[in-house]
Parts: C-alpha cells; structure tokens; sequence
C-alpha cells in the first residue's frame, strides 16, 4: 500500500545462491496492459502518479541453466489522501461528584488500529483504548482525546477531538430539624439542603413504621 506520488523501491530475492543473467520488470498502471515503466536491473524504482488504484508489477528473471522464469507478479495499493478526525461522546455528561462516566472516541479515517491518548485538562489520562471510565471528574473538567491514524495515507495525524466539559454536581448537604419533640405530640420535621442540583426527592422513616416524602413532614 502507497501513498500518491510516492516513490517506491522494489527488488529481488533469490531462496538459495543463484547467478543471475537478466532482469525483466514491467509496471502496469490500473486498467492497462501496456508497461508504464520497465527495467532491467536488480532492483526496480517506481514513482506512482496521483490516480488512485491497484497497479501491478511483473518481474522475470534469467538464469544460465534454464533461460527466462515464469512470471512473478505483485500488487501495489494506492490509496487517497484522506483527512482523519476524532469525535467524543459521553455515557453520563452529567453527573453527581465521584460517579463514574465514560467517554468514546468515534475515528474518522482511523484505520485498522488506531491508537489514543486520553487527556484531562490537558494532562495525559489513559491510553490505548477507544474508551475512557473515571470517578475522580470535577465540575469543569475538560476532555480530550488524540488519536493517531493507522491509515497508511493521513492529511493530519495525531488529530485532537473538540474539547467535551463535563458536569459534576457536588453532593448536596442536607440538615434536619424538629419541634415538639415530646411523646403524643404531632412532631414537625424539616429537611434543608444545600449544594447538588435540584430536584431533590425526600424519604423520612420515623422508626415505627411511618414515612414521608415532602421536605417537610409531620408525625406522632
């Protein structure tokens, strides 16, 4: 696989000691059965034009016992230029301080393996995987990732993913208060909260069996 307007180097193996009387090699370009290039040396170089596509390159060689080989035949891809791009996506981009989210890189052009590097706040996070899990997030925290492309021919890599923020809301601190507190009497409680994010869902258990679900509440 080669990039356009690459020039490649190709040249010949032998499997055991072999003098060599004469070289034959011919390139096709896609779609053609005349050579574009051909040589008659031990090694072979090729310049391939911008147009994508399979090309195909022939070599025959001579020996002193048995004249001309049999054809030998190998395929060269050339591929585009293409630009690469990482997208993020998040499990949970809301959530309570020290619950766990989990971001994932979507590659564009990425190739076959792709690699990653994670990054929070500009600090390096994880690595390696399309996927990143954390309970340590803070309100604010910014999200990144890197990947670099696999695909033989990237117009741009390593790419950086748009920056993703990330929610935490801190845990709310709740404080409970009563009046009359005294056996017969209808006892008043009352829950306050501060910090977290409303709305905020209540559940009072009175010891005997009674509940209650509003902020505040009375029983006897």
């Amino acid at each position: 696989t080669v990039c356009p307007g690459a020039a490649e180097n190709y040249s010949v193996t032998f499997p055991t000691v072999f003098t060599c009387l004469g070289y034959e090699w011919k390139m096709f370009n896609p779609g053609s059965s005349t050579p574009a290039q051909t040589g008659t040396s031990a090694t072979f170089t090729y310049t391939y034009p911008v147009t994508t596509g399979t090309y195909t390159i022939t070599l025959k060689t001579k020996s002193p016992c048995c004249g001309w080989s049999k054809i030998d035949t190998f395929y060269v891809q050339v591929v585009p230029f293409l630009n690469t791009d990482v997208y993020v996506s998040s499990s949970a981009p809301v959530i309570c301080q020290g619950e766990p989210s989990t971001f994932f890189a979507v590659p564009l052009n990425g190739g076959s393996h792709p690699a990653y590097q994670w990054k929070v706040n500009g600090t390096n996070a994880g690595t390696n995987s399309n996927s990143f899990t954390s309970t340590a997030f803070n309100n604010g925290d910014v999200i990144t990732c890197v990947m670099t492309s696999s695909y033989h021919c990237p117009l741009n890599s390593p790419v950086t993913s748009l920056p993703f923020v990330i929610t935490v809301h801190p845990l709310p601190t709740i404080t409970c208060t009563s009046v009359n507190n005294y056996l017969g009497a209808n006892t008043g409680f009352h829950a306050t909260i501060s910090g977290g994010a409303a709305p905020y869902t209540y559940h009072w258990n009175f010891g005997d069996g009674g509940v209650a679900s509003t902020a505040a509440a009375t029983h006897l």
